[in-house]
């Protein structure tokens, strides 16, 4: 099965879903009010289908906005307007929409490992959840930056190579208006940590702790946001 064709079914289970809620809706009592379909499974729909819209399109994308904020109460019209953005993502689909196939698999490594991290925070094991997630945004922005046309080794003499390390990939790409400027300081902070702790085996402070849970938080919220692109 190609990825095309997985994110076919996908939709087609969300259309379906709505497409049940409006067989089984409520007349309105009076020819006035609005005829409604069952809350909870509406809800269930909605979150669902959202969800779906911020994992394929990223959270700007106009779908997913008009989405969230048009499918908002249990009325056949919202439910039909949800089942009328869901067949546009599914024809952009098909006609090979903006964002490319390999970005959402990217996108979904990435953040499988941020929840492995996380894991290990919850476990105790703080020290382990920053190097880890420290590997994920270090070549999260090895991707950005070759998207952007960055290079992302350092040239030296005799034709030797260097690979950039995450500050200075974060910096040029930062220059270069590769993610947004609210991103910056908390990135910078992040990576401080992330060498720190990389490099040295000392015992962790409760300040630490606290600061690796900050950077997970920071992390996540990064690759929420920006666009990989070929």
């Amino acid at each position: 099965m190609t990825d095309k064709e997985q994110l076919d079914r996908e939709v087609d289970k969300h259309l379906k879903s709505a497409q049940k809620l409006l067989d089984k809706a409520q007349p309105g009592s009076t020819p006035f009010s609005v005829s409604t379909v069952k809350e909870t499974a509406f809800h269930e729909f909605r979150l669902s289908a959202a969800s779906w819209l911020l994992r394929v399109f990223g959270e700007r994308h106009l779908l997913y906005k008009s989405f969230n904020s048009e499918v908002t109460h249990a009325t056949t019209a919202r439910t039909k307007r949800g089942i009328a953005i869901l067949k546009t993502a599914k024809k952009e689909i098909g006609e090979g929409w903006q964002e490319d196939l390999s970005s959402i698999i990217i996108k979904d490594m990435l953040q499988e490992m941020l929840r492995g991290a996380r894991y290990q925070q919850k476990a105790g094991n703080s020290r382990c959840a920053v190097v880890q997630c420290g590997a994920v945004l270090e070549f999260a922005l090895q991707r950005l930056c070759l998207d952007g046309g960055l290079s992302i080794v350092n040239e030296k003499m005799q034709g030797k190579a260097e690979k950039k390390r995450a500050l200075q990939l974060a910096g040029e790409a930062y220059k270069k208006k590769l993610y947004e400027r609210r991103h910056y300081k908390s990135l910078l902070d992040s990576i401080e940590l992330y060498n720190k702790l990389s490099s040295d085996s000392s015992s962790l402070g409760s300040g630490m702790v606290r600061e690796a849970g900050e950077m997970l938080d920071t992390v996540e919220r990064f690759l929420r946001e920006v666009d990989f692109r070929k």
